[in-house]
């Protein structure tokens, strides 16, 4: 709690406003005792809550107020106010509703945010992948393709993607039908490359790199393009070492603590050199032979010796296809 303390102290000096966003539910009370991610860390520093409730999954109102009730004394009374967010249609409807939560709970309703189409936000969790299958510009002529994994981590990062690109979101077992193919994050990059080849999923991505397509991994994606993941230690779990999809001369070995950065650095593709900038959180060290997608001016990268990720470019059929990687989370943005 020192540390948290420390950075909070450091905010505080250097800006005017600190805003302060919970992670998942600020009850959950069969871990409240641990909990550093919500009311804990706010009642350190003496701050005022607000409580925002998504009505569009339904179930708001006895969300708002079995939250309320279950919460600590203590931290109840953080509690400053309540917003309803995502409301499709008129506002009198809620007016009730409105009303009587605010009698039960003595918070006031601070405002209702209404659903609006054309706001592109970040998701707050991987829930909305699960629920859908079409996301972005859906009339957009250019369709990227996202594996949806078993255990996806990251997914904010094709967000960036949404107001110009189709995004449809494949399962293993899914054809390959858009022009982009990106592997996204994982949380166990040797459970993915087995379902992979499970379903056959490796297959059809050596189909379409043959056909000119251009795939992308990140992080764990980016593992998974190489020869071999070496988990002698069974550290990304009990898949072990398993061979990747050999698209990419290059092996990551797992076993090493785990990197996080933030980091920035000039990619380079065709001769083009553009600035980027993201973030790192993986384990494991990646050995390259291929050309580096990255230089590394802070960050750690494939093994900490200054290059991030990689890129080969192939001529099939009279036409490039592309593949890339890198460990830089948001680089699209």
């Amino acid at each position: 709690m020192g540390e948290i303390m420390e950075s909070l102290e450091y905010l505080d000096r250097n800006y005017d406003y600190v805003v302060m966003e919970g992670a998942g539910s600020c009850c959950e009370i069969n871990l409240l005792e641990d909990d550093i991610a919500n009311l804990r860390v706010l009642e350190m520093v003496g701050g005022d809550a607000i409580l925002v409730g998504d009505i569009d999954r339904g179930g708001v109102f006895p969300s708002l107020y079995g939250t309320v009730s279950l919460l600590p004394k203590r931290w109840r009374k953080l509690i400053k106010g309540f917003v309803i967010n995502k409301f499709r249609g008129n506002p009198e409807v809620l007016k009730k509703g409105l009303e009587r939560i605010e009698e039960l709970t003595g918070i006031p309703v601070l405002g209702v945010i209404p659903y609006r189409e054309d706001f592109v936000f970040p998701e707050e969790d991987s829930q909305v992948i699960q629920e859908k299958r079409v996301l972005g510009n859906l009339r957009s002529p250019v369709e990227v393709n996202v594996i949806r994994f078993s255990k996806i981590a990251n997914f904010t990062d094709f967000n960036p993607l949404f107001r110009d690109t189709l995004i449809r979101l494949i399962d293993f077992q899914d054809d390959i039908t858009g022009d982009i193919l990106i592997l996204p994050g994982t949380r166990c990059s040797t459970l993915e490359m087995k379902l992979l080849r499970e379903h056959g999923m490796d297959r059809k991505i050596r189909e379409f790199i043959e056909r000119g397509g251009i795939v992308i991994g990140i992080c764990g994606g980016f593992q998974i393009l190489g020869r071999m993941l070496i988990d002698r230690d069974f550290r990304e779990g009990e898949v072990g070492s398993i061979e990747g999809l050999g698209l990419l001369d290059m092996e990551t070995i797992f076993g090493n603590e785990k990197v996080i950065k933030n980091s920035y650095g000039i990619l380079e593709i065709e001769g083009e050199r553009f600035k980027v900038s993201g973030y790192e959180l993986h384990e494991g060290i990646t050995i390259s032979r291929e050309k580096p997608l990255i230089k590394v001016i802070k960050g750690f990268g494939n093994n900490g010796e200054g290059f991030d990720g990689a890129i080969k470019v192939l001529e099939v059929g009279g036409r490039k296809a592309y593949i890339l990687g890198t460990y830089f989370h948001g680089i699209f943005e």
